[in-house]
């Protein structure tokens, strides 16, 4: 079935004077208006289609890609601003519809800001709100350190940048991980670097070197139940001590004895590793 506020698939099923209808399912008839029609949509064309509500309010098609789509995360311009609300640049004719109530902030025309665009359960409008924090989960599960992710950059903060990953929870790109300047509203891939207490995702761009980290903890941990619960290879062995026994750099095994440290797997006791007790 076709979704309002997202990009469909649908087949073309009529044309008529004023455009093509498109089969919407349980929606019904969904007009394309003549002004999105190429001469490949023909009757009986799969047709890739943004759905919304015109300004007298039918569902309507267009073939234009909007700047964002419900359940999403964007950064989106106030191109008129009233009392009631203001109204966004969603890349479309009609722009998206931010009521008062949902702005966290008083916005101000020309300026942009971070919405969340979803659907209002009293009519079924696209609308959008400011009021992020509501919508991202602020205890994020099923992640795991070397996970690739897609984040979006929001502000810079003094130790990083703030990002939404995978339009479900916040992060943080530390600067010491970027190696990039970064620009608010950018999408890209990059990698859970690590989880901290209290729900806290860090964000790396350093995908293979991440995953490589995460993949030795479980090495080493292996290695000292095998010894009996000590390991005399510390992060202070010299690199030759540490290839011969794990085929990694010295920096990747300290990192990862950092990791199991700061997850508190791990104690330093003198010049052994020991399994911490619980």
């Amino acid at each position: 079935m076709a979704e309002i506020g997202k990009i469909n698939k649908l087949e073309a099923i009529r044309s008529s004077e004023v455009g093509m209808y498109l089969d919407g399912g349980l929606l019904g008839e969904i007009l394309l208006p003549n002004s999105y029609l190429s001469d490949d949509i023909k009757v009986g064309s799969e047709v890739e289609v943004f759905i919304y509500h015109d300004h007298k309010q039918r569902l309507t098609a267009t073939t234009q890609k909007p700047k964002g789509v419900v359940d999403e995360y964007v950064f989106l311009k106030a191109v008129s601003v009233s009392s009631i609300g203001a109204f966004m640049d969603m890349g479309l004719q009609k722009d998206l519809y931010v009521p008062f109530t949902e702005q966290n902030e008083d916005f101000k025309e020309g300026n942009s800001y971070l919405i969340y665009i979803l659907i209002d359960k009293m009519n079924d409008k696209i609308i959008g709100t400011s009021k992020v924090n509501k919508y991202l989960e602020s205890e994020p599960k099923g992640f795991k350190i070397g996970d690739e992710v897609e984040i979006l950059v929001c502000n810079q903060t003094d130790i990083g940048y703030n990002v939404i990953i995978n339009d479900y929870c916040w992060g943080l790109v530390h600067s010491s991980d970027i190696k990039e300047s970064l620009r608010t509203n950018d999408r890209m891939k990059a990698y859970v670097k690590n989880i901290k207490d209290e729900f806290k995702i860090d964000i790396s761009f350093q995908g293979s070197s991440v995953k490589k980290v995460y993949e030795l903890t479980d090495v080493i941990l292996d290695k000292i139940k095998e010894n009996g619960g000590t390991l005399a290879i510390t992060d202070k062995s010299s690199p030759e001590d540490i290839f011969a026994m794990f085929k990694v750099s010295k920096k990747v095994y300290k990192k990862s004895i950092g990791a199991l440290y700061k997850h508190r797997l791990i104690e330093l006791d003198g010049d052994v590793i020991k399994i911490k007790n619980k």
